[in-house]
């Protein structure tokens, strides 16, 4: 992108800054104006600028916005918001989030997370919905600490009547996301109930699920602005590192501490899916279930794993290391779906490349976010902020446009499932999420002009990006760094790996035996459980191999305590190690995000008409760069495909 287009586009952004934060224009919000207000004027004053060119004698002088926030020529949105005591609006969005992986991102592994970053979005794993009805001991898969928040469910399952009463069970735990898996392709998802990837040929079926999971939270939370998504509390750098509550003590299912009513929030409901599923790989069919399910449910966000999923011939790891990446497809859905937002999933392995992959345009996707220098550390915090948010249960459907009222006397259009193009959800279903936008918006300054937001649907970007594997192998590589990168704070929460460790053993010495403890001495969650986490921290530094085989030795001799296993272990890693901050390249020399250039077309197919290992290849590609690889050379670029692990994400 133009340098030039870098500066006049911060130019008008730093002056909307100023002006709105002055209280000097007419789009001020009521009350205190932090930088949210100043952000949401955006558009409106980039309309009012114009009209104050044609008549400048109606133009106020204004300050510099030096003024506001000491030594920053480039004003950065956290420095002002924090200047007029607002909070971080970044902190809301799912910028970066950790991927659901089975039998990894458990309670633990997400309290460790949210000691590196205390905005990045955490995920449960996949809980199956009929574990959550029929199990005795219903805290040991649902239960959090409070400041695991922001915290995402995913469910497992295709029924919605069981889905509902499972969602009904978890909202009063207060989660701030409910995610249907509809990307799995493992047989123990795929092949047991029909559920995980398989759901993506049956889009009917998603939305059903989707609206009757949203019916069953609302009957549980009531339909109330949602609470707003908790920053972590994570003690803070320099601070005593007590912890304010141990897990045992902490408050139980829908309370936010001792003395405080419950204060549940409704949680945003979303689908997280692959490209295709077999033969059903084209990209008109992704685009077919993206708007069957957005138009008859609340879903108004995606997270798409960009690959397809072969239900059978793949094991899981296959799944996500041979089918090849289509990261454009998730640029390709945000232009056709405005009012929609889409998150990236796939092949990022670190919060640098996710600090990228947000900042990235599309050259063939219409671009309207704000576009700051890459130098600064709120960039890619600003593109997202600046367009509508489709987590809160509160946004309006204004900031798209209303549906145009139909002809009584016209027929409906038919769709090709045979369902009436009116069949969204209603207000009297689900009155706490807001009824399916069109998918058309009115022009940008005058929609911004009358709704008050900076910018009509997802302004052509992706909403954000979710790590997989990448977190669980490297968690301090990965996420260290990301409050920063990513969400644009002045400083990371984690000064070192020594901080971290001490702050995990203050949560983890209590957690010993929280779930049961046998007869024989036998406790769950065990210390081994509690130490597999830490055992990545030190991924590919000095010691880090001899340490864990040290902790292994101990485990087998039965510590007594958790902290036992460090006290005999930690010694082995230098202390140049545990001391060292995290790695925070310059933002400005990150590479740019690689996009294929050219969108796909209908008939493209994710697989590159690519058939698993051992069986028959298709003939006959169709499409563009995405399905019209020449025959000659194919089988070769498959066996690489298939013999190659390519980056490793989350299924």
């Amino acid at each position: 992108m133009p340098a030039t287009l870098y500066a006049n586009a911060h130019l008008s952004f730093s002056h909307c800054c100023r002006r709105v934060l002055q209280g000097r224009s007419r789009h001020t919000l009521v009350g205190r104006p932090n930088f949210s207000t100043a952000l949401s004027a955006h558009a409106a004053l980039m309309v009012e600028d114009s009209a104050l060119k044609a008549h400048p004698e109606r133009d106020i002088p204004v300050e510099p916005l030096d003024s506001f926030v000491e030594g920053s020529p480039a004003a950065s949105a956290v420095a002002v918001a924090r200047q007029m005591g607002g909070e971080n609006p970044a902190a809301s969005r799912p910028l970066l989030s950790v991927a659901p992986m089975m039998d990894w991102t458990d309670v633990h592994f997400r309290q460790l997370a949210r000691l590196l970053s205390r905005h990045t979005w955490l995920w449960t794993e996949m809980v199956v919905d009929k574990t959550i009805i029929h199990t005795q001991n219903l805290d040991k898969y649902l239960w959090f600490p409070p400041e695991q928040r922001p915290l995402v469910l995913q469910l497992g399952g295709s029924d919605p009547a069981t889905l509902a009463a499972a969602a009904a069970r978890a909202a009063e735990y207060g989660y701030d996301e409910i995610n249907l898996n509809c990307g799995c392709p493992s047989d123990r998802v795929a092949g047991a109930g029909c559920f995980g990837a398989a759901l993506m040929l049956q889009p009917a079926l998603v939305a059903e699920c989707m609206s009757a999971i949203a019916a069953a939270v609302e009957g549980v939370v009531g339909p109330a602005a949602a609470a707003p998504a908790p920053t972590a509390t994570a003690t803070p750098v320099g601070g005593s590192g007590e912890a304010e509550e141990g897990p045992g003590e902490g408050p139980e299912k829908g309370s936010t501490g001792a003395g405080s009513p419950p204060a549940l929030p409704l949680p945003s409901l979303t689908v997280k899916c692959r490209l295709g599923v077999d033969e059903a790989d084209s990209y008109e069919q992704l685009r077919e279930f993206v708007r069957v399910v957005s138009e008859r449910s609340p879903v108004r966000h995606f997270v798409v794993h960009a690959r397809k999923a072969f239900l059978n011939g793949l094991s899981p790891h296959q799944n996500r290391t041979v089918p090849p990446l289509r990261h454009h497809w998730a640029w390709a859905l945000a232009a056709e779906f405005p009012h929609l937002q889409f998150s990236l999933n796939g092949g990022v392995l670190g919060c640098h490349e996710a600090r990228a992959a947000l900042l990235a345009a599309h050259p063939q996707v219409p671009y309207t976010r704000p576009v700051l220098p890459p130098s600064d550390p709120y960039a890619a915090a600003a593109s997202v902020c600046a367009t509508s948010s489709s987590l809160s249960p509160s946004f309006s459907t204004a900031t798209s446009v209303a549906a145009p009222a139909a002809d009584p006397a016209g027929p409906q259009e038919q769709h090709v499932d045979g369902a009436d193009a009116g069949d969204g959800v209603s207000g009297s279903c689900c009155p706490g999420y807001p009824p399916a936008p069109a998918a058309a918006p009115l022009p940008p300054a005058a929609a911004a002009a009358a709704a008050g937001t900076a910018v009509v649907g997802n302004g052509g970007g992706i909403e954000g990006v979710m790590i997989g594997r990448g977190a669980y192998n490297d968690p301090w590589g990965c996420l260290a760094d990301a409050d920063r990168a990513v969400f644009g704070e002045a400083a990371n929460p984690a000064p070192s790996r020594r901080w971290v460790i001490q702050r995990y053993r203050e949560y983890a010495e209590p957690m010993v035996g929280r779930w049961f403890v046998k007869p024989d001495g036998h406790a769950d969650p065990s210390i081994r459980t509690l130490m597999r986490p830490l055992l990545n921290l030190f991924h590919g530094e000095p010691g880090c191999k001899r340490w864990k085989n040290a902790v292994d030795e101990v485990l087998r001799a039965g510590p007594s305590s958790f902290g036992e296993v460090l006290d005999r272990t930690l010694h082995i890693i230098p202390d140049h190690v545990l001391d060292a901050p995290p790695r925070q390249p310059d933002l400005a020399s990150l590479p740019p995000f690689p996009l294929d250039p050219l969108l796909p077309e209908p008939s493209s197919r994710a697989g590159i008409n690519q058939a698993p290992p051992g069986s028959k290849t298709r003939k006959g590609a169709t499409g563009n760069s995405d399905g019209a690889a020449a025959s000659e050379g194919m089988a070769t670029q498959e066996a690489a495909a298939a013999a190659v692990c390519l980056s490793a994400d989350a299924s």
